[in-house]
């Protein structure tokens, strides 16, 4: 890491947080619920098939399973995410309708083809490059059925006013345990780019007991682009949202929800 905050954690002799407890703590941290409504407004309801893509600890998945009767397919190639989404739906009454899937979605999964299929929130700003983000969303488009399918593709336009350098603290509490987080962003290397490195301490009382790190790159392509690009990869755009109320984009906005059909 290069920013000389994380340069010294390895000094400070805290041990890593074990996987089943770091996802405890996304838990925790994606607490946000801003885009349950807008789901909840375009999903017709009725026996339709769902895909989520990078679907995590299953956030989502409550909003899937009350407004669909079909099957839901739930993808993260995380293990430990997938494992602790399944251990929160495993009391459900419609986990039947409910299949997760460990895997990759740039690699060839053999899935059920379905009606929708979900990239929320910044999901397509993990791929920091072109190549990787059609790669994506032309193995999203062979999992659709038909031109009538729906890919609701959620990301954040390039934030207005980013520095060279961006330092962020921000702490989240649960059950008596206080999780401190400590984020440092920087121009990534591919234009449109964010570099982001974390690293997070959970506290008992005033004393740190783990730490986990991570790190990452996000791209927040142009709109512009991002429109020749599922135009490449085969789809044709519904609409564009500029908010979770369905207001229409204007290129001011910070959120853009696409709305795409596949052209088949």
């Amino acid at each position: 890491m290069n920013n000389a905050l994380f340069d010294d954690f390895k000094y400070w002799g805290l041990p890593q947080l074990p996987p089943d407890l770091k996802s405890r703590w996304y838990d925790i941290i994606n607490t946000y619920d801003n885009d349950v409504k807008f789901y909840e407004s375009i999903l017709p309801g009725g026996n339709y098939d769902l895909l989520e893509i990078g679907c995590g600890t299953g956030r989502l998945i409550p909003t899937w399973l009350r407004y669909l009767k079909g099957r839901i397919f739930a993808l993260d190639k995380e293990k430990f995410m997938l494992e602790r989404a399944v251990s929160k739906t495993r009391s459900h009454p419609e986990k039947v309708r409910l299949n997760f899937v460990e895997a990759d979605i740039l690699d060839k999964t053999p899935l059920p083809k379905v009606n929708f299929a979900i990239a929320s929130t910044n999901f397509l700003s993990l791929f920091s490059n072109k190549i990787k983000r059609m790669k994506c969303l032309t193995n999203i488009r062979k999992l659709l059925s038909n031109n009538n399918s729906e890919l609701v593709v959620d990301i954040d336009a390039f934030p207005e006013g980013f520095k060279t350098e961006n330092f962020y603290t921000s702490s989240y509490e649960k059950d008596g345990h206080r999780l401190l987080v400590l984020r440092y962003d920087y121009y990534g290397k591919e234009p449109h780019t964010i570099s982001s490195q974390y690293l997070y301490i959970p506290f008992q009382g005033f004393k740190p007991y783990a730490a986990f790190t991570e790190e990452t790159e996000t791209c927040f392509p142009p709109t512009s682009e991002l429109e020749e690009e599922f135009q490449q990869a085969g789809f044709k755009i519904k609409t564009i949202y500029g908010n979770y109320n369905k207001k229409k984009y204007r290129k001011e906005d910070p959120v853009r929800i696409f709305i795409l059909n596949p052209d088949f």
